[in-house]
């Protein structure tokens, strides 16, 4: 009898979306996808929650459906520069995740334009998307205050954005100190570190590599900065001039470069110009991206957990639009030295 009562006055009063969800044992942003007849959803949860609704009377209000309405079943992704094979690695990683979640993903590259990056979120925003995993120029960028504005839930890769960002990264620092130490283990008196674009991760391996050489008591060692040098080709221009002027086609000498398309370009400039690798010359990059050991000597590196990156990235994302008051999420992944040619 008393069941009966409990039942009789469930269905009698006016629940909301966020009873609805607690009954079914879902998130409100599953509720109004099965209601919105949305297919990112599996039917037995559709039918279930369709189900449950007529059980208790529950009608959707008008401004809540204009609400469920906004958002729509696509994921944004935003990344620095489309033609680095690391962001396409990341992006399988993304990829091999949503095929099986119902979302479709819009891809798009900053190509390190500020201006631009913010003219992509804006784009991104117009379209409605769910939510955004984007790799920032910037830390400090109008592209993520216009996120946080407008209330699209984004992902931070590749840097940690700023506090209160879910995030997922490398361990640069400690990538920086692996590079520097095989490089110290090599015999390098001379290491020229190349530069490019002003980023978060760069300046982190570089100061692990500086971190490492202190703690190993080589002060001995000359440290040269060659910034500037972003692409395979800048990598491949400059290789002649950087090994001219600071002499090293000489025993003892050593480049890191702070990622494997600036290492691929130096390296083949390298091979042309007959320096002898790795007896003269030891070259190290970052990244580990998939063509690194393909070369005619194989690039030795360290290695970003890439396909990693954005299957974690995509999880984190998903369950900030999924779930509520979900906390800030932070995964800080570990590199690893990968020992090849050069």
């Amino acid at each position: 009898m008393y069941i009966c009562k409990r039942l009789l006055y469930m269905t009698d009063k006016t629940i909301t979306i966020r009873d609805l969800a607690k009954i079914a044992g879902v998130s409100t942003a599953t509720v109004s996808r099965a209601l919105g007849d949305s297919e990112s959803i599996r039917e037995e949860t559709r039918v279930k929650i369709i189900r449950l609704a007529r059980e208790h009377n529950f009608e959707p209000s008008a401004v809540a459906s204009s609400l469920s309405s906004r958002r729509r079943n696509i994921i944004g992704i935003l990344i620095d520069d489309i033609a680095n094979p690391f962001f396409v690695q990341v992006v399988k990683g993304i990829e091999a995740e949503l095929d099986d979640m119902g979302y479709s993903m819009i891809i798009a590259s900053s190509n390190w334009n500020p201006q631009k990056e913010e003219e992509l979120v804006r784009t991104l925003i117009r379209n409605r998307v769910a939510g955004v995993v984007i790799a920032p120029i910037d830390e400090n960028s109008e592209s993520l205050n216009l996120l946080r504005r407008h209330g699209i839930n984004f992902v931070v890769i590749n840097s940690r954005g700023k506090k209160g960002d879910s995030f997922v990264c490398t361990d640069n620092i400690k990538g920086g100190r692996l590079a520097a130490n095989h490089l110290i283990a090599k015999g390098v008196r001379r290491l020229a570190y190349l530069v490019g674009f002003p980023h978060s991760s760069g300046e982190d391996r570089v100061k692990g590599m500086k971190l490492a050489i202190e703690e190993a008591g080589r002060a001995d060692i000359e440290l040269i900065e060659c910034r500037g040098v972003k692409t395979f080709e800048e990598g491949y221009e400059s290789a002649a001039s950087i090994i001219a002027r600071h002499k090293l086609d000489l025993p003892g000498s050593g480049i890191f470069a702070l990622n494997d398309v600036v290492a691929a370009g130096f390296l083949k400039a390298s091979v042309e110009l007959n320096i002898r690798i790795p007896e003269n010359l030891s070259i190290i990059g970052f990244d580990d991206i998939f063509f690194s050991n393909l070369f005619r000597i194989p690039l030795t590196t360290v290695l970003q957990p890439k396909e990693e990156m954005g299957s974690l990235a995509i999880h984190m994302l998903l369950k900030k639009i999924e779930e509520d008051d979900v906390m800030t999420m932070e995964q800080v992944l570990q590199p690893h030295l990968v020992v090849r040619g050069t």
